[in-house]
């Protein structure tokens, strides 16, 4: 279980991430 959240917090800091590195190359879904 622990792994499953890691994952998904893994996945969320890389969109954050990329949204702070590229504000203007955003994809809002």
């Amino acid at each position: 279980m622990e792994r499953c959240t890691l994952h998904m917090q893994l996945i969320y800091l890389q969109e954050f991430w990329d949204k702070i590195h590229n504000p203007t190359g955003t994809r809002d879904s």
